[in-house]
């Protein structure tokens, strides 16, 4: 599909407006919302070209661009249907970038019994529940135990914990054997 001034004009507003934001979940929601309007063959183009510009231009509106429109798809912003009909025009017109970027993450679910929950107190096992309830308490010392935590639910509390430091987070996605569904809270927490 070759370029069209629409196509070219939707790339820099979008880009443009995207970049005014300062927050990556409304980027990501902003973005799904408004390559979703356009038609199949026009969204995989401009997917396309904002791949390539993002990536060989570096110029800061295109990598925002760039970055939210990944990210719309990591986050499930940017809703499945219209992604595969997007594919199935990126594969009628050889578009490769879009063909290779817009896939689905394959993040596996999180199990329970690979990971090991941290023992909060002697004798009884926690339910997630109350350990999502304790990820919110001020003590450091629950905190502490709260970190090593591997289910996604206790972190998305942890990380909104006011008492929680850029260290903390740190030395969680820091840890050698983390479920990647904790890493996708951590960067979907990061403001």
């Amino acid at each position: 599909m070759k370029t069209t001034d629409s196509n070219e004009r939707w790339i820099k507003k979008t880009c443009c407006y995207l970049s005014n934001l300062s927050n990556w979940v409304q980027r990501s929601v902003l973005f799904a919302e408004a390559i979703t309007k356009l038609s199949s063959p026009n969204a995989s183009f401009c997917f396309s070209s904002l791949i390539r510009r993002g990536f060989t231009k570096r110029n800061p509106y295109y990598v925002t661009g760039t970055q939210a429109a990944l990210y719309s798809i990591l986050t499930g912003s940017w809703n499945l249907e219209h992604r595969t009909l997007t594919r199935e025009a990126a594969a009628a017109f050889d578009e490769t970038l879009t063909l290779t970027f817009l896939v689905e993450p394959q993040i596996p679910l999180y199990e329970e019994e690979t990971f090991q929950v941290p023992k909060y107190s002697a004798g009884k096992t926690l339910t997630l529940g109350e350990r999502r309830s304790l990820a919110t308490t001020p003590n450091r010392k629950i905190i502490e135990l709260a970190m090593s935590d591997p289910h996604p639910m206790v972190a998305s509390r942890l990380l909104s914990n006011p008492k929680i430091t850029e260290d903390d987070v740190i030395r969680i996605a820091a840890r050698r054997s983390i479920p990647p569904a904790l890493l996708s809270e951590i960067a979907q927490s990061v403001k």
